[in-house]
């Protein structure tokens, strides 16, 4: 397909997609933080960022906003090479984190149109596999060479689909897998709602880029239930900061109209909502940065781990970079009996 044929030379091109690169480039230089009553004031020093240098300047940041007020003139040779996690970190903390938990996503919403809903998936799995997160994700041992796996809230499956194929290669197992969703694509995905439905039995559970579209109570209820096999997998390709949400923005936002010729399966319908009437971007961007804004921190991954866990069977959260970012995992495996 025109898809497979695009990310075949963009491999063996070496050329790598970086929407956000110059954001490299943002935030250097950073010396000193303080707090101050409920406030942090963040001071760098001068930066390069698109060719220009710019002097010191001060990012007062809030839980309701976030001010920078910088000056843009030429200051000769100075550079630090501290990259800015700590700024993003404090950003996270006082603004994003705050702003929200409670914005809607269109695709979770049963009046959104089925066929929409579907080209918004194969965006998302268009880039999974540009980005491919999950290529050094482990997940779970196994106990035997022959694995029943049920995805849960599957979309159109591409994440799962790639990571069957790599642990396969990686090892000799055997590996059955079903798919699932609430709002199911085709005749071949389980029509499942993860919430109200018993799952099916099998030896492991999983589930991908969707953890963050619950909240608290029923992501302890759904731990609760993927307990119920030998093994279960949930992981989050997206990190709540400053970097990601911009990153987000360019990918599901202005880079849309350049990638969407290459997302397979083509179609004429699918290309008038890209670009003609611009629906299918508006809606795949705005879920993208509510995600980012949903998504899970590793201290509150913990602490649902620490939650789930029981005398039958332990959760743990694994951290997985890659170059956009890191996957964050909730890996859960049944205890052996002594």
């Amino acid at each position: 397909s025109m898809e497979n044929h695009f990310l075949d030379t963009l491999n063996r091109s070496k050329i790598t997609i970086a929407p956000t690169a110059p954001m490299n480039h943002l935030f250097m230089g950073i010396n000193s933080m303080a707090r101050a009553q409920q406030r942090a004031t963040v001071t760098c020093t001068p930066f390069r960022a698109l060719n220009r240098e710019i002097q010191p300047f001060r990012a007062d940041i809030s839980p309701k906003a976030v001010r920078i007020v910088a000056a843009a003139i030429s200051t000769p040779n100075q550079r630090n090479s501290v990259m800015f996690p700590k700024v993003v970190n404090r950003f996270n903390k006082a603004y994003l984190h705050n702003m929200a938990a409670k914005g809607f996503e269109f695709e979770d919403q049963p009046w959104f149109p089925s066929h929409w809903r579907r080209w918004q998936m194969d965006y998302i799995r268009f880039c999974i596999r540009l980005l491919n997160p999950y290529k050094d994700l482990k997940g779970a041992s196994f106990e035997s060479s022959k694995q029943d796996w049920l995805d849960l809230a599957s979309g159109t499956g591409g994440p799962a689909r790639m990571l069957k194929k790599t642990w396969e290669e990686n090892s000799s197992i055997e590996l059955t897998l079903t798919f699932s969703d609430r709002y199911p694509s085709d005749k071949t995905i389980l029509d499942i709602d993860v919430l109200s439905d018993e799952l099916p039995p099998s030896d492991g559970y999983t589930m991908f880029n969707a953890f963050h579209h619950f909240n608290t109570q029923e992501q302890e209820q759904i731990l609760l239930k993927m307990s119920k096999g030998n093994w279960a997998l949930v992981a989050e390709p997206l990190t709540p900061s400053l970097f990601t949400f911009i990153g987000i923005f360019f990918l599901t936002g202005p880079l849309h109209f350049l990638l969407a010729p290459f997302v397979s399966s083509f179609s004429w319908a699918r290309l008038f909502w890209t670009y003609l009437l611009p629906v299918i971007p508006f809606v795949t961007c705005w879920d993208g940065l509510v995600s980012v804004l949903r998504a899970p921190s590793p201290s509150y991954l913990c602490q649902l781990a620490e939650k789930a866990s029981d005398s039958s069977f332990n959760w743990s959260v694994e951290m997985v970079p890659f170059f956009f970012g890191r996957v964050s995992a909730l890996v859960g495996s049944k205890k052996k009996c002594e």
